[in-house]
């Protein structure tokens, strides 16, 4: 009997949600199978154990809340506020914890399936790849990811977006199966990500079940017949789209009687309400929002509908597959892929198509009006796969027990640049030789050491018995860190290579580790470690976490803004380093650019969920030291090497500098609009916001952070303008009320802005309970410690972070 789990972030009837729907069908459809189902909910509180053993009898469930510990080592286990990637990071990090904590309760799965949004099975199949959940099959199905839904829909961006569309990106490119219902989803996937052709072999196409039988009439297109919307009211979905077709067809035709109709929950409520204000008078009382109604009177204004689906994609769309069903007509946009000629869908015989704009939908209307007399449209006929993929796969089991576990040990080289460093390089060797992994070298480059102290630590170095295996490399001249370090994999003689810089610690356990899983996985290059930040007096025997750093490795968006690769220390082959070693014109973010120029080249890194790797925050170190100029001139030469192409031009990613660049300037052209005078003229206040609007409409990156400024910099105009008006030009008392305290008419707005607005934001943030200092404080050691005040800090630094407000958020 095959043992199924499926880890759950919804499941119908518990809650809401097209994946939810689509897990409750499959766990109904396939129960008789000669299968045993299994069900991690994420979720928890929401399911009733007697209400799901009565609709699923035969399926096991398991609580993440039950089996992932709340209390753990944070020099082991990250906790959720370290994860300021992506929030969904971490509930991957949960569901790989409680997978494997379900193992260690002695059960085996033959396959773990996971869900596409979210990049749920980032942490699980990380985990797989070093060696940790046995030989289950990690397979991902396609039910649209926030990627592809965003490049259909006009938000805004940011880190966390392109973060998550990286983690969307390497679970499906790293796990051992992914499942589509239709094989022009499958494509459509590949195309957006850029996926070889080979990926699409690791694809099955499986049909779902639909717990319904087609209607074997459907309606005739009558003068009362209704047009309906039944998706969610969201930009995606394109209820503006089906708004203004359906307007429009019932404009050019006065003899229709029939009503607009939207039935599903407002996702957007900004959205639905542009929607109202777009109906005119004479249509108002033939347009409804229905919402919340229940589901047989929502079947039944289906089954008597034209139902419009404008948007342009669906993984599936099985609100279009139940309208057909129930005997309803549908139209559809023939550009989602969904819906395309190669799927079931045809043109004119069980559903209308048109081309995903208004216009569109109107012309699609007109046709099917002037032909309403002899048009007859069938019911759609789905059929699910009869034979689910799990039943068709070979027995894991027995493959996983017939494998030989490798017995070699290649030597590895951890290369170490040195220069000055004499205080800390004791506690970085001996935390490498504390390694579990025997077979091992220590490449010591000295980088023309300056100091006295740091040169008599190399002498003893030498010297020492303990460090026999340490072999010190001298620089001709102070090449700098990457010099350091190319030269120190030159010298290496290990088939891996671990960089170390001569400051910090790494975990006993960690080189064993990556090098058995790069020897199990010859497609990997490097494995990446996950970080934490520790004291300048921390050591391997007494470890105090302050913070933390984690990556995503293959971090394709989000690598172009801040580095998510993987911090400066790694275990890769050595060849990795011979085909893209360290640009030694970068005086930092070396490791950012040599991971970056790998994972172009398609490089794939395996990437730990714990932490193993400890950088030691201290005073003079890369980052301490790090300037504003010495960041954008990196970042540059970085940048400068990736480059984009389209049609006949070409640009390199220093586009993104230059908009990060203009974007400081103008902050810094801010301030100075504090040295005017408060009774300045009002039309170049005007003349320089619409400026500024100009140049910030273009840096998706920093959209959101520069609207709230310039919302707050038009709020002080207005300010202006009222003085002048109720004052009669006596600015200099308006000014004094607003800020309560007596400022000369010379005074600059920069500190009247941030003084008050920062004021302003502390006040509200400790009125609306959602921040607790004391706990700020207890949890955030480095702030207590700086002596900063706790909702200040939170305010510009904590909350774009990632780190929590108040315990339980």
């Amino acid at each position: 009997m095959k043992k199924i789990c499926f880890v759950a972030p919804e499941l119908s009837p518990f809650s809401t949600g097209g994946i939810g729907v689509l897990l409750h069908n499959l766990l109904v459809e396939y129960q008789d199978e000669d299968v045993e189902f299994h069900v991690l909910a994420l979720r928890d509180s929401s399911i009733d154990n007697n209400v799901f053993k009565h609709i699923f009898p035969k399926t096991i469930l398991w609580r993440s809340v039950d089996l992932v510990q709340t209390t753990t080592d944070p020099a082991l286990n990250p906790p959720d506020w370290a994860f300021t990637t992506h929030p969904w990071h971490y509930k991957s990090y949960q569901a790989a914890q409680a997978l494997k904590a379900i193992a260690a309760l002695g059960n085996a799965f033959d396959v773990i399936e996971f869900p596409d949004w979210g990049g749920l099975a980032f942490c699980a199949i990380q985990e797989k790849l070093l060696g940790n959940l046995g030989g289950a099959l990690l397979a991902v199905r396609l039910h649209s990811t926030d990627s592809i839904l965003r490049a259909g829909q006009p938000v805004i961006g940011g880190h966390a977006a392109a973060n998550l569309a990286d983690l969307e990106r390497k679970s499906l490119l790293d796990a051992d199966l992914v499942v589509a219902h239709l094989a022009s989803i499958a494509r459509a996937t590949q195309q957006h990500f850029g996926f070889s052709t080979k990926w699409l072999s690791a694809v099955r196409i499986d049909a779902p079940p639909i717990p319904m039988k087609s209607a074997t009439k459907s309606i005739r297109f009558e003068t009362t017949t209704d047009i309906c919307f039944p998706s969610k009211i969201q930009a995606l979905k394109r209820p503006d789209v089906f708004l203004n077709g359906a307007l429009a067809f019932m404009r050019s035709h006065v003899e229709y009687t029939g009503n607009i109709l939207f039935l599903a929950h407002p996702s957007d409520e900004d959205l639905r309400q542009q929607l109202s204000d777009k109906i005119p008078v004479k249509f108002a009382e033939r347009v409804t929002f229905l919402f919340d109604a229940p589901s047989s009177v929502r079947a039944s204004i289906i089954e008597r509908s034209i139902s419009i689906f404008p948007s342009p994609f669906e993984s599936f769309c099985l609100a279009a597959y139940e309208a057909s069903m129930h005997g309803g007509w549908v139209a559809l946009n023939k550009e989602n892929p969904a819906f395309s000629d190669a799927t079931i869908w045809e043109d004119g015989t069980n559903c209308l198509k048109f081309d995903g704009t208004s216009l569109g939908l109107a012309e699609c209307l007109e046709l099917a009006w002037s032909q309403r007399a002899e048009l007859q449209l069938r019911s759609v006929s789905h059929s699910a796969a009869k034979q689910p993929y799990w039943m068709k796969l070979p027995n894991r089991k027995a493959k996983v027990s017939s494998e030989v576990k490798t017995q070699r040990t290649p030597l590895v080289s951890v290369v170490v640049p040195y220069f000055n460093m004499g205080r800390y390089i004791h506690r970085t060797l001996e935390s490498a030789l504390a390694s579990t992994y025997a077979n091992m070298e220590i490449v010591l480059v000295d980088d023309c050491s300056t100091d006295q102290h740091s040169q008599m630590v190399l002498d003893k170095i030498r010297q020492a018995d303990q460090f026999d295996c340490v072999r010190v490399v001298s620089a001709p001249t102070n090449v700098g860190l990457s010099g350091a370090r190319n030269l120190g994999i030159r010298q290496a003689r290990g088939e891996f290579i671990l960089t170390l810089d001569s400051d910090d610690l790494i975990r006993s356990d960690f080189i064993e580790t990556a090098v058995g899983a790069l020897l199990k996985n010859p497609d990997y290059s490097l494995v990446v470690p996950q970080t934490a930040f520790v004291t300048e007096e921390s050591s391997n025997s007494e470890m105090t976490v302050i913070d933390y750093a984690l990556f995503i490795g293959e971090a394709i968006r989000g690598g172009t803004m801040a580095n998510r690769y993987s911090t400066a220390t790694s275990l890769g082959r050595r060849e990795l380093y011979a085909e893209f070693p360290y640009d030694e014109y970068l005086s930092s973010y070396e490791d950012w650019d040599f991971y970056a120029r790998a994972v172009r080249a398609g490089k794939r890194f395996i990437v730990a969920s714990d932490i193993y790797f400890y950088y030691r925050r201290r005073a003079g170190s890369m980052i301490a030291e790090n300037t504003r100029h010495r960041h954008i001139r990196n970042l540059s030469i970085i940048r400068s090497k990736q480059l984009l192409t389209a049609g006949h031009a070409a640009i390199d990613l220093n586009i993104m500098t230059d908009s990060e660049a203009s974007y400081n300037t103008e902050l810094d052209r801010l301030s100075g609009i504090g040295t005017m005078r408060v009774d300045g003229n009002s039309d170049q206040k005007d003349q320089y916001i619409r400026m500024l609007r100009g140049q910030i409409a273009h840096q998706d990156i920093l959209l959101k952070d520069a609207n709230t400024k310039l919302s707050s910099i038009q709020e002080t105009v207005e300010a202006w303008r009222s003085a002048g008006a109720a004052n009669k030009g006596n600015a200099r008392s308006e000014a004094t009320k607003i800020n309560r305290k007596k400022r000369s008419l010379s005074w600059p707005l920069g500190g009247w802005y941030s003084n008050a607005k920062i004021r302003k934001s502390i006040r509200e943030l400790m009125r609306s309970g959602e921040f607790d200092a004391k706990w700020y404080l207890a949890n955030n050691p480095d702030v207590a410690a700086a002596g900063m005040d706790a909702a200040l800090h939170y305010l510009k630094y904590g909350r774009n972070e990632g780190r929590l407000g108040r315990p339980g958020d």
